[in-house]
Formats: C-alpha cells, structure tokens, sequence
C-alpha cells in the first residue's frame, strides 16, 4: 500500500513539475513592463495648464467658451478669434467649429453657420488653397465650393451634348470662380501664427 502511495506522489510531483516549467518558461511574456499611466483627468490638467501658458504670452486666442484642446495639442498656439472674424472665410479648427455648429461660440458678430473646419494640414489632408469636399460617387476629383455665390464647380466636368454654344460662357465662370478661390485663399500656417503674432502685439 506504501508502494502504491509513493508511486502516485511522484507522479503528481512529476507531471506539476512538468507544468510549472513549461509555463514558466515557455509561454509567450508580454514586452510590457510596467509602469504609471496617466490618467485622463491628469492628461487634461496638463493641457489646461498649456493653454494657461500660452495665454499668458497672449498665444491663445480661441472662439468658443473654456477655450479649446485641439490647438494646444496639435498647434501649439491658437488663433481661432482671428480666422472666425474673416468675413467670407469664417475659419476655425475642428473642436471650435464643432462648438459653432451648437451655437456655442463666444465671438459676437460672427454668422455660426458660416464657420467652416481647417485643420492647418495636420492630418495631412488639407488641400490648401481650396474649400476641398471629398469626392461623390462618380466623381473624380473633389470638388471646390464657390462660397461667395452659392455656386459649386467640380473639376473634369465633361460639357453635356448639346450645351457646345455655351461652352465660351462656362469656361468665362470657370475662370471667375478660379479667381475667387485664388482671393479666398486660406493663410498658411506660418502666416496664421504671424498675424496672430502681431495681434498680441
């Protein structure tokens, strides 16, 4: 009976050893280490602070209540209060424009429909220079809205049969709402951070 005993013990001894090594040793470890993170409260006092500092070197001038994050955290510096106030290309980044499209901005005199998103090119899609719309299906390019006449004209556009005796005529428009795109042209980032400059000044 003794005999029997010690038989199972060793196997069990046996086959745990078996298992503890092989976890132990052989199952894949994650590369993590550790570690304190941040917690969203905290990462939120860090760009409350941010925008504190830069206001304080007149470097934050923003158009909606509380002051936006996104350009502190992608810019750096904001100059909302400026693009929002350029009549005909009422501007601002996208959390203010967000604000604007709920009436909530804090600049008076400014239409909140008339407010549209630039991203400064921080995503790597803006199409400078130009209102730019993402293509519809059939279409291929994205198209240029002509803000100042409500009209919308849409690059590679094929001229319908029968339309040849007005085709002087478009290519007239064409031109026309080139030029003003060309006069609407958004300020490039270091222009913005320029005129925002001088403004503080």
């Amino acid at each position: 009976m003794k005999k029997v005993f010690f038989i199972i013990i060793s196997i069990v001894i046996i086959f745990t050893g078996y298992y503890l090594y092989t976890k132990e040793f052989w199952e894949p470890k994650s590369s993590y280490t550790g570690g304190e993170v941040a917690s969203v409260a905290e990462l939120q006092e860090k760009v409350e602070d941010v925008k504190e500092e830069l206001r304080e070197k007149g470097e934050y001038r923003c158009c909606i209540p509380n002051d936006c994050a996104w350009c502190a955290i992608y810019m750096g510096h904001c100059v909302c209060a400026d693009l929002v106030e350029v009549e005909g290309r009422e501007q601002s980044c996208p959390e203010c424009a967000a604000a604007w499209d709920r009436k909530r901005g804090k600049i008076p005199g400014v239409d909140p429909d008339a407010v549209e998103v630039i991203t400064f090119g921080v995503y790597g899609f803006e199409n400078e220079g130009k209102h730019y719309h993402p293509p519809l299906k059939g279409e291929g390019e994205g198209s240029v809205e002509n803000h100042h006449h409500g009209e919308e004209v849409h690059h590679n556009t094929i001229p319908e049969e029968g339309h040849a005796e007005n085709h002087h005529h478009d290519n007239d428009a064409h031109h026309s709402s080139e030029e003003t795109e060309l006069e609407k042209k958004p300020l490039s980032h270091d222009e913005i951070h320029k005129s925002g400059t001088e403004h503080s000044h």
